[in-house]
């Protein structure tokens, strides 16, 4: 898992997914942060539907995780599903995530 997020943040994210996938698939770690990086990963490469998909695993997992709402729902903003990605920053903003709340003045004015 450490390794994925070193390889992420620079900029390789193929070989953090693919770090991403061993935490998940072969050691059977299935908690919501491993699932919530994946998405990161497939994110930052321009895979929104991958990454959504990652990010619901994470929240079916840890509902309190509000870092996989904040991304999932700029993910759904940037794939054109505008209000249900304000769902979701809105409640990453509810369970306390800080920048979910620029995102909202900024992605949902009322």
């Amino acid at each position: 898992y450490n390794r994925g997020n070193v390889k992420q943040n620079l900029n390789d994210c193929k070989g953090a997914i693919a770090d991403y996938n061993i935490v998940i698939e072969d050691l059977k770690y299935y908690n919501s942060k491993a699932y919530c990086s994946r998405g990161e990963a497939k994110q930052q490469r321009g895979d929104y539907k991958g990454a959504i998909e990652d990010y619901t695993n994470s929240i079916e997992r840890d509902n309190q995780y509000a870092a996989a709402y904040f991304n999932r729902g700029k993910a759904k903003i940037a794939i054109k599903q505008k209000d249900e990605g304000c769902v979701d920053l809105y409640k990453a903003n509810e369970l306390g995530f800080v920048p979910a709340y620029d995102s909202i003045q900024k992605l949902c004015p009322k």
